[in-house]
């Protein structure tokens, strides 16, 4: 899999077929965008710069609600949940993705957690939220997943040639890993159903919430 990315520091151009979500359709136009935010936009063929791409242009998938954590038993819980009643395949303390979570190793975990995170990417999410089981130590998977390199992964970095890229090739390069190409939001929530306040603060401090 193949990314094309480009300098945050400076104000480029994309141009090509727009998707306007408002109305349901693409339109020939330009975009500037400036440290990750676009800042211009308009119709016509004839952008203000040269474009550093032109191509199809459309806004990122947000999915609001994963548990990535399972994506190491998708297989084996699609299978199941077929002749079991749903409470007792995801239900906590002992449904069967609970046993399953706690049997699992962390390396298993955080690898099942970065393929998801691939297929993601590829399917062009830009944005997801989170459910972290097994209290702390869930969301220390999480977090460890998020800063693998994307070359550990498979994705290949292409970066814009000519001379307004040679920056980014010089100082971008190698450098990417899933957290600067995806943004995720990451509840967490105590390992059983009985908790301590201090389990719930060191929950709150490395996640966004709990939930």
């Amino acid at each position: 899999m193949k990314i094309v990315v480009h300098n945050h520091e400076q104000s480029h151009v994309a141009a090509g077929w727009i998707w306007d979500c408002t109305k349901e359709e693409f339109f020939d136009g330009w975009i500037e965008f400036e440290n990750g935010r676009i800042v211009a936009m308009g119709r016509g063929s004839i952008p203000p710069a040269t474009p550093l791409f032109r191509g199809i242009i459309l806004q990122r998938f947000i999915n609001h609600h994963t548990h990535l954590g399972d994506s190491i038993f998708a297989e084996t819980i699609r299978a199941t949940v077929r002749t079991m009643d749903l409470r007792a395949v995801v239900a906590p303390p002992d449904g069967l993705k609970h046993r399953l979570l706690a049997s699992a190793g962390k390396e298993e975990i955080v690898k099942g957690i970065v393929q998801s995170l691939q297929k993601m990417i590829y399917n062009g999410t830009g944005r997801f939220i989170d459910f972290r089981e097994e209290g702390i130590q869930g969301i220390y998977c999480m977090h460890e997943a998020l800063r693998t390199p994307l070359a550990d992964a498979g994705i290949t970095i292409s970066l814009p040639s000519g001379e307004n890229a040679r920056n980014a090739r010089e100082t971008l390069y190698g450098d990417f890993t899933f957290q600067d190409m995806i943004f995720s939001f990451i509840f967490g929530r105590p390992a059983s159903l009985t908790c301590t306040p201090s389990e719930i603060e060191r929950i709150l401090a490395a996640a966004d919430g709990i939930g």
